[in-house]
């Protein structure tokens, strides 16, 4: 995949599969394919609240680029957090996200229950 919109894409089909199969691992049946907050998983969402700041909002921030969030998207704001969540997850599902290289499946799933709950 050497384009942004093969990218797309693919998070696409795999939100599609993940909605319609219910097949990866951590979805819920709910459509964004991020599944509920489970109990008793505060060490699960520090962890995942750490994926965010290490993977994600180092790039996803305010002072990126001269004042400009890469990708238009701020993750130090919790409302752009809950707002892109899904996208977020299918982003980092896909492999797509972070552009240095896919989580493990350790830090993928806290950062699966951790913008689950904050939904």
């Amino acid at each position: 995949m050497s384009t942004l919109t093969d990218k797309k894409m693919l998070v696409c089909l795999l939100s599609f599969s993940q909605a319609a199969f219910g097949a990866l691992a951590g979805c819920g049946s709910d459509s964004e394919g991020l599944g509920t907050c489970p109990t008793d998983s505060s060490a699960q969402q520090t962890a995942g609240q750490s994926v965010l700041t290490n993977s994600c909002t180092v790039c996803h921030n305010p002072n990126y680029a001269n004042g400009t969030p890469a990708g238009g998207y701020d993750f130090s704001s919790a409302d752009e957090v809950r707002a892109e969540a899904a996208e977020m997850y299918g982003e980092a599902a896909a492999g797509a996200m972070p552009p240095t290289g896919k989580l493990n499946e350790t830090d993928l799933e806290a950062l699966r229950v951790y913008l689950a709950c904050t939904q």
